[in-house]
């Protein structure tokens, strides 16, 4: 899922070209996050999905489910893209270690068989792909040598994002340690279509790491997968992080920390994400 193509490692030298042209704002590195507009005007800490997100205009989410401490509801893309993260960790780690893929039935998957099985076969195929590409390229090389370049990811990779407003704990799902690119791999439903404001999952990401690590992130990817038609559809939307996303994802942290901090109920949005964990809860006796 996060291996490019050769189009797309061009898109790549684009994106980071901009990024060396135009630059980053100074204030707008996560390493600023002492000071403002970067340092969190509350004492409160808020997962990086709810921050990003932009399912429920007025934010009601947070207040939902970090004031109220309603449990959201396992809804269908929340369970598909779970199982779908979890096919492609293993999948991919194991070949990261090894070489070699974990077998299919060593998952344990009751649904979805059929889409799950066209991830592990779709991971494994671009992993191995990759892996030749550069053996062939280097024939002396080390195998592990050769699996630190052509799979150069750290996966479901632990940060502490306290320091910016963000959980103590998040998980990012891959970073290119070779490229400094972050990847999110988000799961759409067919009639989905991808958005620009989830480009602010990312940039929280990058923003955490260039504060724990002090090293300038300036290229996104975020992985889309849909099962069309029995069959599974990947595209990758490639992008510099630059201070028009970076302040955006201060607004949105901003104003949801107000809503948790002030314990302030937004109101319904006008139109409610069918799919949103709290839907049932805020439209009870609303709902036609």
């Amino acid at each position: 899922m996060y291996i490019l193509s050769h189009e797309e490692l061009i898109k790549l030298e684009e994106v980071l070209r901009k990024a060396r042209e135009s630059g980053v704002s100074e204030e707008l590195r996560g390493w600023s996050w002492r000071f403002p507009p970067l340092k969190p005007p509350y004492q409160l800490q808020l997962p990086n999905y709810l921050i990003a997100s932009k399912y429920c205009e007025t934010a009601r989410d947070v207040y939902v489910s970090k004031v109220l401490n309603v449990k959201g509801q396992n809804t269908e893309p929340l369970s598909s893209g779970s199982s779908i993260h979890k096919v492609v960790y293993e999948t991919l780690g194991r070949m990261m270690q090894e070489g070699n893929p974990p077998d299919f039935g060593s998952f344990s998957i009751s649904d979805e068989v059929e889409l799950l099985k066209q991830v592990y076969d779709y991971t494994i195929i671009s992993a191995k792909a990759s892996v030749a590409d550069v053996s062939a390229r280097f024939p002396f090389m080390p195998l592990r040598d050769v699996l630190r370049v052509s799979l150069p990811f750290l996966l479901e990779f632990k940060v502490d994002g306290s320091a910016l407003g963000l959980s103590s704990n998040l998980s990012v799902d891959a970073f290119d340690y070779l490229r400094r690119v972050v990847f999110d791999l988000k799961y759409l439903r067919p009639e989905s279509r991808p958005e620009v404001w989830r480009r602010l999952y990312v940039t929280g990401y990058a923003l955490v790491l260039e504060a724990l690590y002090g090293i300038p992130v300036d290229a996104g990817c975020l992985v889309y997968v849909r099962y069309v038609g029995n069959r599974v559809l990947v595209t990758r939307d490639i992008f510099f992080i630059s201070d028009e996303l970076r302040r955006e994802w201060i607004d949105e942290r901003d104003r949801k920390l107000e809503i948790a901090a002030t314990r302030t109920d937004p109101g319904l949005p006008r139109l409610c994400y069918d799919a949103c964990p709290y839907r049932e809860y805020c439209l009870r006796g609303k709902i036609a």
